[in-house]
């Protein structure tokens, strides 16, 4: 195959990418609530502690996602929510724990509304809290919350 043939091909893939990157459409405004709702499922195969202590994790959960319409002019709303629940199964431990078999159960429930400042089409910032009750099952709920916050900042 000729370089000029090759060099034709390449530049007939590129192209439409090439005017898809010029010529982006501006995106719609959200004008109703949108949800995401995201399960998911994790489990650990047996990872080796060491003499012969193995762990295995099973883990699932299920989040949701709000995006509201936009506030104002330049002010989103975005609000998450998310549930997990934890087993951890310790086998033949004793060697580094109190009991040679354990298993844990905990969950975590994190609630984090975030606000969207959109200073330009270029620029946004992005913050807001963050509310998270970690424990394990049984545990005091006092005991078990966590705050904290967060931030970003977009630039296109």
């Amino acid at each position: 195959m000729k370089l000029s043939t090759v060099a034709a091909i390449v530049s007939a893939c590129l192209a439409p990418a090439v005017l898809t990157a010029q010529e982006q459409p501006a995106k719609k405004p959200i004008t109703e609530n949108v949800y995401t709702i995201i399960p998911y499922a994790i489990y650990t195969a047996p990872a080796d502690l060491g003499d012969d202590a193995e762990l295995r994790i099973l883990r699932g959960g299920l989040g949701l996602d709000a995006i509201t319409p936009p506030l104002t002019d330049t002010l989103g709303l975005r609000i998450s929510i998310l549930g997990e629940y934890s087993n951890y199964d310790f086998s033949d431990a004793g060697s580094f724990i109190a009991q040679n078999d354990l298993t844990l159960d905990t969950y975590i429930v994190r609630v984090a509304p975030a606000f969207t400042y959109r200073h330009s089409d270029r620029l946004s910032v992005f913050t807001g809290p963050i509310i998270e009750l970690g424990q394990q099952v049984g545990a005091d709920v006092g005991d078990s919350l966590t705050y904290g916050g967060f931030g970003a900042v977009r630039y296109k």
